[in-house]
């Protein structure tokens, strides 16, 4: 991934609303952490994780299919919404990315500098504070949300799994 000038990472890509069915052409991709950390969060009882990704992306407030212009690829979704949680600890909205194994050796750094420069901004400003729970051991997305410009907060136990709470908020002055 060398050095490119942003109307050429800008033209590599396709950006637009996802529909469920879509995470079926992803399936091939995905990487094994993504498909155990849907799982482990799914509600349904052994719904393969491919399921788990078409209900997030159905579920969501909005979504977005992430995918490489030249080749026609999806690489990823990202998508947000109002979390409907009272508990003091949880952000005001949620925001998730499932990226396949092509969008983070090749995509990585595009991915997460148009995030971090545009729609986190737009997230936070909307929700006041947005975030999402990560399986401690899916390394990869921990370190995207990181340099994405999300904080580790706290860390609670689901079914045997650890997940941090990533959390980015409006700054208090």
């Amino acid at each position: 991934m060398g050095h490119q000038d942003r109307d050429a990472a800008s033209n590599r890509l396709i950006v637009s609303y996802a529909h469920p069915d879509m995470a079926y052409w992803l399936a091939c991709d995905l990487r094994r952490e993504d498909l155990e950390e849907l799982e482990a969060l799914s509600e349904k009882e052994g719904m393969p994780g491919v399921d788990c990704l078409a209900e997030s992306i159905e579920t969501s407030d909005h979504c977005l299919f992430i995918m490489e212009a030249e080749t026609r690829t999806i690489l990823g979704f990202v998508g947000w919404g109002k979390w409907d949680q009272l508990d003091e600890t949880f952000p005001n909205g949620y925001v998730w990315m499932i990226p396949s194994r092509t969008m983070m050796t090749d995509h990585f750094r595009e991915i997460t500098r148009a995030f971090r420069d545009y729609l986190l901004p737009e997230l936070v400003e909307r929700y006041g504070s947005v975030g999402n729970y990560i399986m401690n051991r899916n390394s990869v997305i921990r370190r995207w949300m990181s340099k994405a410009g999300f904080q580790d907060k706290e860390t609670i136990e689901v079914d045997g799994h650890e997940f941090t709470m990533m959390l980015a908020a409006k700054e208090v002055v």
